[in-house]
């Protein structure tokens, strides 16, 4: 499978452009650099530290990028997700990284969807700093995930994400609040 075009699109504009490298975050305490449109720069590539990129300098890598993130859900998924699944797993492994999609897409095969879904939520934060863009993108994913139009005829987004049964209640997740009912 491969993502949708919209699905394209979306994650590309969402990465934006930047010419220069820029900081992106830490692993395992490292501050991480990313350029051109998401790229995290990698250990071999100090030279990019300091490179400026044209956007199509950026768009040939966002390609090589994709393809890397599909691999991942391919050789994990085995074919068994529909294209909104796919799709979901695509930006979430594009923003936070193969390791961490690879992990996600273990949680869905072995715990289910609903696990899966509950998962995807928490990456939102940048060096352990809440921010409300990645929120909102969790969010995003989440009504890709299940199939939700992401926009409504008046053009906001739904707000209703998803559905989980817990202890005694179920809790609707309305744009990062939670509302219980009694069951």
């Amino acid at each position: 499978m491969y993502p949708s075009e919209i699905q394209l699109k979306r994650t590309e504009d969402t990465e934006q452009f930047s010419a220069t490298a820029y900081p992106d975050g830490h692993v395992n305490g490292n501050q991480m650099y990313s350029i051109g449109r998401g790229h995290q720069i990698q250990p071999d590539e100090d030279y990019l530290l300091s490179a400026t990129w044209t956007e199509a300098e950026a768009d040939r890598q966002f390609r090589i990028d994709v393809q890397n993130v599909v691999d991942v859900i391919n050789a994990k998924t085995s074919g068994n997700i529909n294209q909104n699944q796919f799709d979901a797993f695509f930006d979430y492994g594009y923003n936070c990284g193969v390791g961490r999609l690879a992990k996600l897409i273990d949680i869905f095969n072995t715990q289910g969807v609903y696990a899966c879904a509950t998962a995807m939520l928490k990456p939102n934060t940048s060096s352990g700093v809440y921010r409300q863009d990645l929120a909102d993108r969790r969010d995003e994913n989440i009504a890709t995930f299940w199939g939700s139009d992401r926009q409504s005829s008046n053009g906001g987004l739904i707000t209703i994400l998803m559905f989980i049964a817990v202890g005694f209640g179920i809790y609707v997740y309305i744009n990062n609040g939670k509302i219980p009912f009694i069951s």
